[in-house]
């Protein structure tokens, strides 16, 4: 992690192309849509509900040869990448898939972190499956979103965020994704918000909602599918629906107008947590308040009031609740609530179909890492 005091991080990329089936030249391309899709996370929570007391992922990356440079990150793809004194100290790579670790112990006086990400082989004996384990899949890199996605997860760690939830950041993330069961299934779920709720969300079928829902908001017949996107110049959410197969049928059915969170049915939590060392100086006494800790971007959640607005003068009430990865939406008929817009991150339905795995040891997590701390 690195936070105010650094304005510009160093990284590299090593690629052992024996052992690792995926283009260096599309490893590097990914590697720079992680970093963007980390920035652009932290960004959109500081200018929503999650603002914390430090900012995150706002330097500029620049990438070097790693031969011969002295980096702030080293991103290794393949076990013909690490050294020595690396496959000492994480025993077994092969234990594996993703694992990041912090190498300089002065990281809690400075604040500036570095060490390297690790990325198993996904070819012969050396690989994150040792050639044997028949519950994960082969050659997993070949698949451009897999790989995205065990990218993703490592630099998360870098920024701090940790193991939580049943997502991205999952302890059990990378395996369950590289399952035999569901790898195909990754490979095709789209990237979405980790921190907080999508600006775009589609429902399509069968999940559209019941007989109800579809009258309450005014769904043509012939309609089968939602769009509920966030318009960010007025923060309301703007409902469309469409045919499936016919981009060209969209109308927009009404927007959203929210008001102010229900104190009853809200609350946040850190994403990040920093615990600070009494000599450090990068933040004053005043900027930590007084404490040993200070809380970085904030997951929020909780229930809104709404107007369904449909034309000017013709709106009817409804209630939003919004977290990290779900929206839903309930009205009054008759004498009961119900949904009539419910959505949930298609990672999460996903692991759903397979909630308890078996855990394997790429879970395993080294206490005392190279100099100092990070199994992540």
């Amino acid at each position: 992690m690195v936070l105010k005091n650094v304005t510009q991080v160093s990284y590299c990329i090593d690629v052992a192309t024996s052992s690792v089936s995926a283009n260096p030249d599309e490893i590097r391309e990914l590697v720079k849509q992680g970093l963007t899709f980390w920035r652009n996370e932290f960004s959109r929570v500081e200018r929503g509900m999650g603002a914390g007391q430090f900012t995150l992922g706002n330097q500029n990356f620049e990438e070097r040869p790693c031969s011969g440079s002295d980096v702030d990150l080293r991103f290794q793809f393949g076990y013909e990448t690490l050294t020595p004194a690396q496959i000492s100290y994480l025993v077994d790579p092969t234990k594996y898939i993703g694992i990041t670790v912090r190498t300089n112990d002065d990281y809690l006086v400075n604040l500036h972190g570095k060490g390297f990400i690790f990325i198993a082989s996904d070819i012969g004996e050396k690989s994150y499956h040792g050639g044997k384990d028949t519950t994960l899949i082969s050659m997993a890199w070949k698949r451009k979103r897999l790989l995205e996605y065990v990218i993703l997860h490592e630099l998360g760690h870098v920024f701090g965020v940790p193991h939580s939830g049943s997502g991205l950041m999952s302890e059990t993330f990378l395996e369950q994704m590289l399952s035999v069961s569901l790898a195909d299934a990754f490979e095709k779920t789209p990237i979405e918000s980790i921190l907080t709720i999508d600006e775009k969300l589609d429902l399509c079928g069968m999940g559209t909602g019941s007989n109800f829902a579809m009258q309450w908001l005014g769904v043509p017949a012939t309609h089968n599918c939602l769009r509920l996107s966030l318009n960010k110049v007025n923060g309301q959410w703007e409902l469309t629906s469409r045919k499936d197969d016919e981009p060209s049928s969209a109308k927009r059915l009404g927007a959203f107008f929210v008001g102010t969170p229900e104190l009853s049915d809200f609350k946040v939590r850190p994403a990040v947590v920093l615990q600070l060392m009494g000599n450090l100086t990068v933040f004053t006494p005043q900027e930590t308040k007084f404490r040993s800790f200070m809380f970085g971007p904030m997951l929020a959640e909780g229930g809104f009031k709404a107007n369904f607005v449909i034309s000017p003068g013709n709106s009817k009430p409804a209630y939003l609740r919004v977290s990290p990865g779900s929206l839903l939406i309930q009205a009054v008929n008759g004498l009961k609530i119900e949904n009539i817009f419910s959505y949930s991150s298609p990672i999460s339905l996903l692991l759903l179909r397979d909630p308890t795995p078996t855990i394997h040891p790429t879970n395993i997590r080294k206490e005392e890492p190279l100099n100092e701390s990070t199994r992540k």
